[in-house]
């Protein structure tokens, strides 16, 4: 998984535009990072609330269990055994609503990835 993905919230962009439009009534929206984001940034999450799909406000990253740094990746192959990840894998799914992911080259070039035909 990557350690960083891009939301940008360009005008043309109408899901994403929406997505931000309806977390601008919770509490902390000022404080919601567009761009590049990094883990522990707070971040636009879409969930089923009430039987309703809804963006809230979440800090990006589980809590480290040795409360320093948050953990962002699992492994597929185990993170249904994982005490941190199973109860989320099983009853607390969502969508992070992104316009694209960054990975690194060998010489740490940084490059930003998208679906081709769609920019969400």
């Amino acid at each position: 998984m990557c350690g960083r993905y891009a939301f940008f919230t360009d005008k043309e962009l109408r899901e994403i535009h929406d997505i931000t439009e309806k977390v601008s009534n919770d509490i902390q929206h000022e404080k919601m990072k567009t761009g590049e984001i990094f883990p522990t940034d707070l971040v636009p999450v879409i969930l089923e609330d009430n039987n309703l799909i809804t963006p809230k406000l979440f800090t990006w990253g589980f809590p480290n269990f040795k409360n320093k740094g948050v953990i962002i990746n699992a492994r597929a192959e185990t993170a249904h055994e994982k005490y941190m990840f199973k109860a989320s894998l099983e009853t607390k799914r969502c969508i992070i609503p992104s316009t694209g992911f960054y990975e690194w080259d060998k010489n740490k070039n940084k490059y930003l990835f998208n679906l081709p035909d769609s920019q969400v």
